[in-house]
Parts: C-alpha cells; structure tokens; sequence
C-alpha cells in the first residue's frame, strides 16, 4: 500500500479486453444485399435516440446459413488475442417440429464402443460405432498429448502456449461430426441417452489400480458428448432425453436380473438364461429405464438454452421443440 500512497490518483484502467453480450433489444445482426463487399452487418445502439452503430462483418457460408435459418438470439463481441482480432459469438434457436414418434431408441456411450443405440419400432435396428473406425483421430490425440508431454517436462512455454487450447477443439470437432453422423440415423423418434452416473469415483478413483483406463475415462467428456448428441437429434425432428444410468451393463434386460456374468463383449443372465452382446443389453436397460420415467411422470428438460416438454407417451402429438445451437462466429 506504502507505494500507492505516493503515486498520483488516477482514473482505473482495463487491461483485458471484456467481452460485451448483446440481446435483441440493443443490437442485431442483419444481411445487406446492397452492399457490394460485405453481406453480415451489425447494428448496435447508442445512448443517442434513433442513433445506430454499424460495423461490417467478414463471414463464411456456415454462419450465413445459420443465421439466414435459424432466429439471433443474442451475440457477443469477443477479442481474440491468438488470431489478433476481433470476432463476433452468435447464439442462435430454432424451433423443431417433432411428429409423433415411430421408434425409441435407447444409446450406451461407451469407450472401445464409442455408442450403441438399440431402437425399437417397426424396424428394430442395432447401431454399433467403434472406436476402431476413428484410429486416426485417436493416434493423432495420442501424439499430441506425447508432443505436450514432452514440452511440459522440458519447460518450453513459449511452444507450449501456440498450442494452446488445440487439443480440446480437435476433441470438440470429432464430437461434433460424430454426433452429426449418428443423429442422421433416426428421425420421429424418441431417444434416451444413457450418462454413466459417477462413473469416474465409484469405480475409476485415483489408486483404484487400472492407471491405463482411469486415464481413458476421465479424459473422454461423457456429458459433454450427450448435449452435444442430444442437440443433435433434436435438430433431426427427434425427442432426445438424457437419462442418468448406473449398472445398466450387468443387470439383464430381459428379466432385470442382477445374477449375471460380464465378459470383455459378452453377457450371460445365471436366473433366466439370456445371453447376448454386454453393449446391447445396455442399450436397451437405458430404454427401459427412459420409458419407466416418462411414463410415471410429466418431465420437463432443459435443453441447451430452450426448455423442451416432454409429455407422457401415449398423449405424444406434433409438438414444437426449442433448439439452441452452439454459438457460432462471423470474424
């Protein structure tokens, strides 16, 4: 304190850029045809009556679409100090309309399987993603984990920090692709998705003995996933619902058996003889469990930004579903 007694008073200064949020009521994006150069503007108010700030936006044909489909809910202009440039955050919503549905689908998130989805209807269908399909983005996580590894223990900051942040969008980007690729198999459906509840300290706890696969489990982002799968569906004219599961691998789903024998890839129930794939039977343990609990009650859901109703199952009807996507940037 002795060192600010002496100094002169003067006015605070902001050494960060802040991000500024904007709703409708004091600002807009909106699309100039007349414009030669620039398609996206932005119209921001001022303290001035019937004055408006505007200020041109470089896009890209993926924002442009979103913004021309879905409604601007609000927007944030952000300073990105990496690219040394400013970038506008857009949040969009969209209402889905969601038909009466055809099948319910129950999904198991796994890791050598990344999803297993068992869908009953009038086709009963079995879909399978392996880990084994995506060896290339695996190998290239691995190297890149080896890579920072390496620079951490050699203390090289400079390097470490252009790889800033790398690892969780390319993370983020295989999630996002993969759920776009399983969401395009089901439509008019009704889809619970299983999150493995407490998955990583019940069983996956430091010491606990298998370093190997503590380290997968908690490096794979279950919920994370299931929003962004959940989102996903929704967008196809499904009704996603995640549901919190637990056991759903060793009890039986055919007679709810906990009496059962769990293999690598296997399942045999010891009380009723069912035997089958471990993956499978969870799956459909998750659309059990996802038709118990919304047949009982009235559930209503937070999706990402909208609330989503979820009636009973025999009074399902066309409903309109609000839909938030991840925010998406016009520089």
């Amino acid at each position: 304190l002795y060192p600010l007694r002496k100094r002169e008073p003067s006015l605070p200064s902001v050494n960060n850029k802040i991000p500024v949020m904007f709703d409708y009521r004091i600002g807009s994006i909106e699309f100039s045809y007349s414009a030669k150069e620039f398609k996206l503007w932005i119209r921001i108010s001022t303290l001035e009556k019937g004055k408006r700030i505007s200020i041109p936006l470089h896009s890209y044909a993926y924002a442009e679409k979103h913004l021309k489909e879905w409604s601007i809910k609000s927007f944030q202009i952000v300073w990105n100090s990496k690219l040394k440039r400013y970038e506008v955050h857009v949040v969009v919503e969209k209402e889905v309309i969601v038909s009466k549905p055809k099948s319910v689908v129950g999904i198991d998130l796994g890791l050598k399987r990344l999803i297993v989805a068992v869908e009953q209807g009038k086709e009963n269908r079995v879909l399978l993603v392996e880990k084994s399909e995506y060896k290339e983005f695996f190998i290239q996580m691995r190297r890149l984990n080896n890579r920072i590894g390496k620079l951490q223990r050699l203390k090289k900051y400079k390097a470490l920090k252009k790889l800033k942040h790398k690892r969780r969008n390319l993370a983020l980007n295989f999630r996002r692709e993969l759920a776009v690729k399983v969401a395009k198999y089901f439509s008019n459906s009704i889809v619970f998705i299983g999150l493995p509840n407490n998955i990583r300290t019940d069983k996956h706890y430091k010491g606990s003995g298998n370093k190997k696969l503590r380290k997968r489990v908690n490096h794979w982002a279950f919920r994370e996933f299931a929003e962004i799968l959940k989102v996903k569906l929704m967008e196809h004219g499904n009704m996603a619902v995640i549901i919190n599961e637990w056991n759903s691998t060793k009890q039986c789903s055919e007679c709810g058996s906990r009496k059962t024998e769990v293999n690598d890839r296997d399942f045999k129930c010891l009380e009723c003889g069912y035997e089958g794939d471990r993956d499978v039977n969870a799956a459909k343990n998750i659309l059990k469990l996802g038709l118990k609990k919304l047949n009982k009650t009235k559930v209503s859901r937070k999706g990402t930004g909208g609330v989503v109703n979820h009636p009973e199952l025999p009074m399902i009807a066309c409903l309109g579903l609000k839909v938030e996507a991840s925010s998406i940037r016009a520089g």
